[in-house]
């Protein structure tokens, strides 16, 4: 009985899989800079790697013939599609938090449903090139995060030595593959290579025109508010607004008097011992478009769980649409926040506060 339903509902296996690695993941994701975390993708990445390299090797094949290890061949592309929905649930995960816009979740969506279509008949042909081409996915974006991680700041070397190492990996899993005869070079070119080496440019190009989100940063809080203090290492942070507007942060229909400032707070999540900067800068809409005010540089430091605290107050404002970006030192926004401000002269404040 449990046999026949096996075989039967056998070819939904590797997208259940991948679905199953995927909620796992949602569900037990911590810091991004955990080392327990960042060791377990790199083991589920050589997993991978080593499945992926023993579909075309019959040497490697030849290895899992005996014992336990048999079964894991049996069900290798269930394993691969669990590890590989895994990661990119992770990944999914710190693109999300990084990037002021959804376009990371976007992007993951877009390749699961790749992986999902592999189980259909007509990418059966295709299944080791998507196979491949979401493994070099999974490849960038694990080093793409882990080089800055270590080298406790990003940029455009850390971003380069990124896809350096992560094209290492990938060339030297062709150059093995490559010396075995029954496999010719244009295959392993159009099944190995060209999926690799497209996902790498693509990561490039969206690093350059700076749509990548800003991993391993992210932005915990950010909100607009009417004052804010200091005390005992905490925030006092002081706004005001309807109470039924409890989707805002802080206070985002900004109702000025003639003392008030307009302080814009924010809390950016950095790995330990990193050290960088982002500014905070201040648009405001004009009849040509958004126009850039001012540009504020904040220092930034790693470690703590709740982010690394800043604020940016502007004095000499007009009413209208405004809106705060935090952006990285290589110009990649991590977040932002719009708010509308009018005078009142008469407006009677009745402050709500927070602590952070």
């Amino acid at each position: 009985m449990v046999r026949h339903y096996v075989n039967k509902y056998k070819p939904y296996f590797p997208a259940s899989f991948f679905i199953g690695g995927f909620v796992f993941d949602l569900l037990t994701v911590a810091r991004i800079d955990e080392d327990f975390q960042l060791i377990q993708q790199f083991i589920y990445l050589m997993v991978i790697g080593l499945l992926l390299v023993a579909e075309k090797s019959h040497r490697v094949e030849a290895f899992f013939t005996k014992g336990f290890l048999k079964k894991v061949w049996e069900y290798r592309f269930e394993i691969i599609h669990f590890l590989l929905g895994s990661l990119l649930s992770i990944y999914m995960i710190f693109y999300f938090k990084s990037a002021s816009l959804a376009s990371g979740f976007i992007f993951i969506i877009i390749l699961s449903g790749l992986l999902v279509a592999n189980e259909f008949t007509m990418f059966k042909e295709l299944g080791g090139t998507i196979r491949f081409g979401l493994f070099a996915l999974c490849s960038c974006s694990y080093f793409v995060y882990l080089v800055p991680i270590i080298w406790q700041q990003i940029g455009l070397f850390a971003f380069l030595c990124s896809l350096l190492l992560s094209g290492i990996c990938f060339f030297c899993i062709f150059y093995f593959l490559s010396k075995y005869e029954h496999l010719t070079s244009r295959a392993l070119f159009l099944e190995v290579l060209l999926p690799g080496l497209g996902v790498h440019v693509l990561f490039f190009l969206l690093y350059i025109f700076k749509f990548l989100p800003a991993s391993p940063l992210s932005i915990e809080k950010i909100g607009v508010y009417h004052r804010l203090e200091r005390a005992d290492g905490q925030y006092q942070l002081y706004y005001d607004r309807p109470w039924w507007k409890f989707w805002q942060s802080g206070a985002q229909d900004f109702v000025a008097d003639p003392s008030d400032k307009i302080h814009v707070f924010a809390s950016v999540f950095a790995p330990n011992f990193f050290k960088d900067q982002v500014a905070m800068e201040w648009w405001q809409e004009e009849p040509q478009g958004w126009h850039k005010m001012d540009s504020i540089k904040m220092q930034i430091a790693g470690g703590r769980d709740q982010g690394f605290r800043g604020y940016t107050v502007k004095s000499n404002f007009t009413p209208g649409e405004w809106q705060v970006r935090v952006v990285t030192s290589d110009h990649r926004e991590i977040g932002r926040i719009y708010f509308s401000v009018v005078k009142d002269p008469d407006v009677i404040h009745e402050f709500v506060i927070d602590t952070f």
